[in-house]
């Protein structure tokens, strides 16, 4: 059959045109995620793991209420905010990655539409909005119970501490194997060496943060948290999550 150069070349652009679908948008994308699969198939069978991890930041909150007079003569209030501000972040995440590792729900959700990093990348995301607003409560409660704590200052440094852990914990989930661990494992380890190696030093470093510097920082990390979540929605690199 002969075909004139005009027809072949409207012959491949429509197969091209046909062929290719048009990329959507970050929030388009999760938002159908979440109209096709649902709550129940996202958090497949995570109510225990949510009940753990409230139970965990409710122990938390607690804690730091009861023991608030204690560290302010300790002198080490603002360390051990910043380490704990994200314990409902890691908490859930945690709880939930142990429950699919090994309560079989990994073996489920690989028959589904969409893959287990970008529905991991979902409860991240789902995860870190619930640790925001658990961390502007816990700001709110310790600025009132504790007339020395400013609320602005308080809720800069926990939201900087939110969105970090956040980040580191999502960044090692993709690079290494393991990652749903390691991340909360080296969190935490950042937050206690500097109490152990510096001591009062590392305390006036953040009693004295500016919440410039630290929003400033909460910003920086958050916009790389949701460059995180972008990749591992469009699956742009190779991921090492299981």
């Amino acid at each position: 059959m002969n075909i004139t150069p005009n027809e072949r070349d409207h012959a491949i652009a429509t197969i091209i045109t046909k062929g290719l679908t048009r990329p959507v948008s970050t929030h388009v994308f999760l938002r159908e995620m979440w109209r096709v699969l649902g709550c129940r198939v996202i958090f497949l069978d995570l109510i225990p793991a949510l009940l753990v991890s409230f139970v965990v930041a409710l122990g938390y909150i607690t804690i730091i209420s009861l023991k608030l007079s204690l560290l302010q003569t300790g002198g080490n209030i603002y360390s051990v905010l910043f380490l704990f501000s994200p314990v409902l972040f890691l908490s859930l995440t945690l709880s939930t990655e142990v429950i699919e590792h090994y309560g079989g729900i990994y073996e489920i959700k690989m028959t589904s539409k969409y893959t287990i990093r970008q529905i991991t990348a979902f409860r991240l995301l789902s995860f870190a909005l619930v640790g925001m607003v658990s961390t502007i409560l816990g700001s709110v409660i310790f600025s009132l119970t504790l007339e020395t704590l400013q609320f602005v200052q308080l809720f800069s440094l926990t939201m900087a501490s939110l969105f970090l852990c956040s980040l580191l914990t999502i960044y090692i989930m993709r690079r290494l194997h393991g990652g749903w661990y390691l991340g909360p494992l080296i969190w935490t380890n950042i937050g206690i060496l500097p109490m152990l190696l510096f001591h009062e030093n590392w305390e006036r470093l953040l009693s004295n943060l500016p919440p410039v510097v630290a929003v400033a920082v909460a910003t920086v990390a958050c916009a790389l948290f949701l460059r995180e979540i972008k990749i591992n929605t469009k699956g742009v690199l190779t991921y090492a999550y299981r």
